[in-house]
């Protein structure tokens, strides 16, 4: 039996002089009743790259999402909110962090076009888009706690990885509210 530390991440160095990242795991084994250590290193510099790129990536898409002023929020297939733009948040009056569905409605209500029918979570375009449809700009009123009603344009869809295989879902909101006003002014 081997018994041996996590592995751990060490710089090499080559013979040129260059440095690159390395992957060292040491076990321990008794071997005809003598303690013995067994090494391994192996060359992880794909594996930093690939590391590097998903980051920058990751950062770009978060840089992209935060510009945008219409709310963006995610869940993951569990239906857990798992991103939010600023902008959604401002609009539902969302904490930062992770959220699950139940605990939504601590934060907002939301309501039907007239403002009157509650929507029940079941109902709202993230949820329904987590189950599978696609939800296209659906008018409804967010009533965040202690902040005035808003009325959005909501569109949602699933998102699936290559294999079909659900990811979760993902919404957007734009903020017609100031629009409704001046029309109704007129």
């Amino acid at each position: 039996k081997i018994i041996g530390a996590p592995p751990r991440e060490v710089v090499g160095r080559r013979k040129s002089g260059r440095t690159l990242p390395l992957e060292l795991v040491i076990g321990e084994a008794t071997l005809d009743g003598k303690r013995e250590f067994i090494g391994a290193i192996r060359d992880i510099t794909n594996r930093k790259l690939l590391e590097s790129v998903r980051e920058k990536q990751q950062k770009f898409i978060e840089a992209v999402l935060e510009s945008i002023e219409d709310g963006i929020a995610a869940c993951n297939e569990a239906g857990r909110l798992v991103f939010f733009n600023q902008s959604a948040q401002k609009l539902y009056g969302l904490p930062p962090g992770h959220l699950a569905p139940e605990q939504w409605s601590a934060y907002f209500n939301v309501y039907a076009a007239d403002g009157k029918t509650a929507v029940v979570t079941e109902d709202l375009p993230l949820v329904r888009a987590l189950y599978g449809e696609t939800v296209r700009d659906m008018e409804l009123i967010i009533s965040p706690n202690g902040q005035p009603p808003r009325r959005l344009i909501v569109s949602a869809q699933p998102m699936n990885d290559a294999q079909d295989r659900r990811l979760g879902a993902v919404a957007s909101m734009h903020d017609i509210t100031a629009q409704r006003q001046a029309e109704d002014a007129r």
